[in-house]
C-alpha cells in the first residue's frame, strides 16, 4: 500500500506543477522577449523558465521540513500504539537530502516541459505550436493497467500462489492505471466531442464547445486530470481500502479468537513464572509453548520449513474451546505448512540464544479444522505444532516461552497474571480482549490518517483546478472577445465553456470510476478474511456512485463560480493590436 501511495500522491503534485508553471505567462512573456533581445536562444528561454520552478521547489522543500518540524510533536500526539515518540517519527539525514535533492528537480522537470511548446521572439510576441489531436498511444498505459488488474481476476489461482507476482499485478495494475487516466483525459475529450458532432441541429453552445474541444483537448484536459485522479483515489480508499482494513481488524481477530477460552492470557514469559502462575487465584492451567526456527535456509535445505512451536496438545485442551483433534504424544499439527523432520533449534526470542535440539520426532502428522488452526495462530504459535516429547531435558529454567494461561476471566486475576508475565520477560501479554481493542484503535487511526490523506489530495486538486482555469480562461481572452463582436451573446460563451468542461470531465469521471472499481476488487480478493468467490463484496454501487456524482458537480461548480468573470474576458478593447 504504501509506494501506491507514495504514487498516487506524487502525480497530483506532478500535475499541479506543471499547471501552475503556466499562471503568471504574460508577465513571463516580457522577460523572455527581453532575453531573446539579448541574444538567448529559445531553449535557453525555457531553460531559465524550468530553473524558475526548481527555485521554487527550493523554497517548498524549506517550508516543508519546517512544517514537518511543527507538526511532528502532533503526529506523535495521535493514537498510535504505547511507545511512540516524536523522535521516532524522523526520518534518516540520507532520506532528507535525496528529498530536498529530487523534489526541486522535479519542479525543474515540469517547469520545462509545460514550456516546451511555446516560442518566444525578440520582439515580445509569443505563440503556442498548433496543437496535434492526441494520438492513440496515451490509451496504452490505461489499457495495460486494467490489463493487469483482470489477470488476477481470470486467474483466480495466482491469488494463492507466488506473492511477489500478485503485488507486481496489484501494484503495477494500480500505477499503470492511474498513469493511463492522465494520459488519456485529452483523448477521452476528443471522442466525446466527435460524438457530440453527431447529433443533429445541435444547439450553438453545444456546437462551439465541441468544436473548440476538438482544436485543443489538452487545454480542458489540463483542467481535469487533477479530479480524475482524486476520483480514483477517493473511490479506491473509500470503496474498498477502508472496509477491507476494518473487516480485516475485526475478522482476523474474531476468527482467532473464535476457539480461545475467555480470559486467556497469551505472551512470552520463562519457564520459572510456571509455578507461580499455578499458584495464583483464578489461574486453571499455564501451558508453556517453545519457540523454534529450523537449522537451515530454504536455499540450504529442501526440507526447510517454517516457524514450528513444541507443546502438548492435551495440556492446550486447557485454553481451547475444543480440543486438538487425533492428539497423542507422537502428533504434530499443521497449522500454515506441513512439519518434516528437518533439524530445528529452540530460539529465546527475548536475548536471541538458541539451543540445539536432537532430531525431530514424531509418527504422524494431524490437520486441525480451520477454527482451531486460526486459535493457534491467534496464541501465537508458529506454522505448526510438534509434539512436547521433542523437549530437550536440560531445558534451562529461565528460557523464554510462549506462555498460555487458562483463566476465570476476571479483572484482577488477569492483571495479576499481566505482572507475574511482564516481570519476567520486560513484555506485557495480551488477551482476546486486548487485540480486539487495540485492532478498533488501528483502524480508527488508519481512517483517520486516510481521511486527512484524501482531504490533502483534493485541496491539491482544488488548487490546480483554480489555477488551470484562471490560466484558461486567460489564455481565451482574444478569442472570446472576437466571438463576442460577432454577436455571440455571453450567456451562450458561459454555457459553451461549462459543456466543454463537462464533456471531458464525466467520461474521465467515468472512466476512472471503473478503473478504481476494478482495483478495489481485486484488492479485497486478496486481503478479505474469506475471500471465497461467493464472498459480497465490501463496497457498493452507492459508494462509487457518490464519489463520482460528487467529483462531477463540485468541478462543475467550481467552475461555474468563475464564469461571472468572462464579461470582463471578451472586453471589445482586447482585441486591439499595437
Amino acid at each position: 500500500v504504501i509506494p501506491l501511495g507514495v504514487l498516487l500522491f506524487v502525480l497530483p503534485v506532478l500535475i499541479l506543477l506543471g499547471t501552475s508553471t503556466r499562471l503568471g505567462s504574460a508577465q513571463r512573456d516580457q522577460r523572455m522577449a527581453a532575453m531573446r533581445l539579448v541574444g538567448a536562444t529559445p531553449g535557453e528561454v525555457r531553460l531559465v523558465s524550468a530553473a524558475e520552478a526548481g527555485a521554487i521547489g527550493a523554497v517548498g522543500v524549506v517550508g516543508g521540513l519546517l512544517l514537518f518540524a511543527l507538526a511532528r510533536p502532533l503526529v506523535a500526539l495521535l493514537p498510535w500504539r504505547p511507545g511512540l515518540f516524536p523522535t521516532d517519527l524522523a526520518p534518516s539525514p540520507a532520506l532528507v537530502a535525496l528529498i530536498a535533492l529530487v523534489l526541486p528537480l522535479l519542479g525543474v522537470l515540469a517547469g520545462y516541459l509545460s514550456q516546451r511548446r511555446v516560442v518566444a521572439s525578440p520582439l515580445g510576441v509569443t505563440r503556442r505550436a498548433t496543437p496535434r489531436p492526441p494520438r492513440a498511444w496515451r490509451a496504452i498505459p490505461l489499457v495495460a493497467g486494467v490489463g493487469l488488474l483482470l489477470v488476477l481476476l481470470v486467474f483466480p489461482s495466482l491469488i494463492n500462489g507466488n506473492a511477489g507476482v500478485v503485488y507486481l499485478l496489484l501494484l503495477g495494475g494500480a500505477g499503470l492505471t492511474l498513469l493511463g487516466l492522465v494520459l488519456a483525459t485529452p483523448l477521452v475529450g476528443a471522442a466525446a466531442a466527435a460524438g457530440l458532432l453527431r447529433i443533429r441541429r445541435l444547439p450553438v453552445a453545444g456546437l462551439l464547445a465541441a468544436r473548440r474541444l476538438q482544436a485543443d483537448p489538452m487545454s480542458t484536459a489540463r483542467l481535469v486530470t487533477g479530479i480524475t485522479v482524486l476520483t480514483f483515489i477517493a473511490t479506491w480508499v473509500l470503496a474498498a481500502f477502508l472496509p477491507v482494513l476494518q473487516q480485516a481488524d475485526t475478522g482476523y481477530i474474531a476468527a482467532q479468537q473464535a476457539q480461545v477460552e475467555p480470559g486467556t492470557v497469551a505472551g512470552p514469559s520463562r519457564l520459572d513464572t510456571i509455578t507461580t502462575l499455578e499458584a495464583t487465584d483464578g489461574v486453571r492451567a499455564a501451558v508453556p509453548i517453545l519457540v523454534a526456527e529450523p537449522i537451515q535456509t530454504s536455499e540450504e535445505d529442501d526440507d526447510w520449513t517454517g516457524s514450528p512451536g513444541i507443546g502438548d496438545c492435551a495440556a492446550l485442551a486447557a485454553v481451547l474451546r475444543s480440543p486438538l483433534p487425533q492428539c497423542e504424544p507422537t502428533t504434530a499439527f499443521a497449522i500454515n505448512t506441513d512439519p518434516t523432520k528437518a533439524p530445528i533449534r529452540l530460539v529465546d526470542p527475548i536475548d536471541r540464544r538458541t539451543l540445539d535440539l536432537p532430531p525431530v520426532r514424531f509418527e504422524r502428522t494431524a490437520q486441525p479444522d480451520a477454527e482451531t488452526a486460526n486459535a493457534l495462530r491467534g496464541l501465537g504459535i508458529g506454522d505448526y505444532l510438534l509434539p512436547f516429547t521433542n523437549t530437550p531435558t536440560a531445558l534451562p529454567q529461565d528460557w523464554p516461552v510462549q506462555m498460555l494461561v487458562a483463566t476465570d476471566g476476571d479483572p484482577d486475576t488477569i492483571e495479576a497474571v499481566k505482572t507475574i508475565m511482564a516481570t519476567s520477560t520486560g513484555q506485557v501479554p495480551t488477551t482476546g480482549e486486548d487485540q480486539q481493542r487495540e485492532g478498533s484503535t488501528d483502524q480508527r487511526l488508519y481512517t483517520l490518517l486516510l481521511v486527512a490523506y484524501l482531504a490533502a489530495i483534493a485541496l491539491i486538486a482544488m488548487v490546480s483546478l483554480a489555477v488551470a482555469g484562471a490560466d484558461d480562461l486567460r489564455t481565451r481572452a482574444r478569442s472570446m472577445a472576437g466571438l463576442a463582436a460577432a454577436g455571440t451573446p455571453v450567456s451562450t460563451l458561459r454555457r459553451a465553456s461549462l459543456a466543454q468542461l463537462a464533456l471531458t470531465l464525466i467520461p474521465a469521471v467515468v472512466l476512472a470510476l471503473g478503473a478504481a472499481t476494478i482495483a478495489g476488487f481485486m484488492y479485497s480478493q486478496l486481503w478479505l478474511v474469506d475471500s471465497s468467490p461467493g464472498t459480497p463484496r465490501p463496497f457498493d454501487a452507492a459508494v462509487i456512485a457518490a464519489v463520482g456524482i460528487g467529483a462531477v458537480l463540485i468541478v462543475l461548480l467550481a467552475y461555474a463560480l468563475t464564469l461571472p468573470t468572462l464579461r470582463s474576458t471578451v472586453d471589445l478593447r482586447s482585441l486591439r493590436t499595437t
